[in-house]
C-alpha cells in the first residue's frame, strides 16, 4: 500500500493533536515560554498584550472559582495559582 503524505495544514493539525493528549508536556512548554519571557526583553506591544491577557485570564479564574458549585470540583486551584503568579512575575 502506498504511504499517504500529509499536507502542512494537517501535520499542524497532528502537531495540536499531539500536544492536547499530553497535558503534562503542554504545562511544561508554558512554563520553559514564561522562563523565556524572563530572560528574553521583549518590546511595549507585546508586554501590552501580555498584561491584558494576564488580566483576562485573572477574571475568567475568579469568575470560575465563584461559580463552582463545590470545592472539589477544582481540585487544580492551588497548581493554577502557582502558574499564573508565575506568568504575572515575567
Amino acid at each position: 500500500m502506498a504511504k499517504k503524505r500529509l499536507t502542512a495544514r494537517q501535520q499542524v493539525g497532528t502537531g495540536l493533536n499531539f500536544l492536547i493528549g499530553q497535558r503534562d508536556l503542554s504545562v511544561v512548554i508554558f512554563v520553559m515560554a514564561i522562563l523565556a519571557i524572563i530572560i528574553v526583553p521583549l518590546p511595549s506591544s507585546i508586554l501590552d498584550v501580555l498584561l491584558t491577557v494576564s488580566i483576562a485570564v485573572a477574571v475568567l479564574i475568579l469568575l470560575i472559582s465563584l461559580y463552582v458549585p463545590k470545592p472539589t470540583d477544582l481540585t487544580t486551584f492551588p497548581t493554577l495559582i502557582l502558574i499564573l503568579t508565575l506568568y504575572r512575575l515575567s
